[in-house]
């Protein structure tokens, strides 16, 4: 009887560990000496709740805060205020995980789901670990410029992290189409391109984007498609009575973000 009543006990104890982090805004075991807690403004330069600024770089405490940011009931909707209040779990220079909280309604929004969230515990953590912070933002021609940049930002110990460009094409260049009986729809164009250059690439190695601004706003008798891949692809593609425009090299924005004080 008693070995049962421990069993049970046992049990109910487990349960209760695994409530417990389940209610907590992440896991505590993710947490390490590579960690950093950063509550920051959202969009990032925009300072209207800049008192709620805080970092923490000690896993002790950060499990310690983590512990105390528990979550509320669980609602209905998915309301993301602007601006708001971005949470970030860092790691290594990058974020590995996040979470918005909207400070007029008192929710936080976790993993598309929302939650009830007193602000005040931010309120508290801030007195205690306030920082302010300034951001970089960066245009890189190629991966390997972002690399050494990268490389070179990591010897700056105010450097917190970043958002780093994608890179995943190489380049771009438009298409015109003059508006016919066989060209008259998007979807029909559409498919007409896929079938020129799925012939030399599988659908992962490029994309293409028909957008109502610019020329295909003001000009109707016409449409103008904007096709991302390599330069060697291009070289390949032919399109039968159709002119390719110039090919361009993309150049994409790298986000690097400093500790202030």
């Amino acid at each position: 009887m008693k070995t049962k009543l421990f069993l049970i006990i046992i049990s109910f104890l487990i349960q209760i560990k695994v409530y417990a982090q389940e209610n907590l805004i992440v896991d505590k075991s993710i947490i390490d000496s590579n960690t950093k807690l950063i509550c920051r403004n959202f969009p990032p330069d925009d300072d209207t709740y800049k008192n709620f600024n805080f970092i923490v770089e000690n896993p002790v405490q950060i499990k310690r805060i983590i512990s105390k940011l528990t979550l509320g009931e669980n609602l209905t909707g998915n309301v993301l205020e602007n601006p708001s209040i971005r949470i970030s779990i860092i790691q290594n220079y990058k974020e590995i995980k996040f979470f918005y909280v909207n400070p007029t309604f008192e929710t936080i929004l976790i993993n598309n789901k929302i939650y009830n969230f007193k602000i005040k515990k931010l309120k508290k953590i801030s007195r205690n670990h306030h920082f302010n912070y300034k951001i970089e933002k960066i245009i890189f021609k190629n991966k390997e410029h972002y690399n050494e940049y990268l490389t070179t930002q990591k010897n700056d110990p105010t450097f917190l992290f970043d958002y780093s460009p994608q890179f995943k094409f190489e380049g771009s260049f438009n298409l015109q189409f003059k508006k016919s009986k066989t060209f008259n729809r998007v979807e029909d164009i559409s498919r007409y391109i896929l079938s020129v250059i799925e012939k030399h690439a599988t659908r992962n190695e490029f994309d293409v984007t028909y957008t109502l601004i610019g020329i295909n706003k003001t000009d109707p008798n016409q449409f103008t498609f904007e096709i991302k891949c390599s330069k060697e692809l291009y070289e390949k593609l032919e399109f039968e009575n159709l002119k390719k425009e110039e090919w361009k090299t993309i150049t994409e924005q790298g986000v690097f973000f400093y500790k202030l004080n």
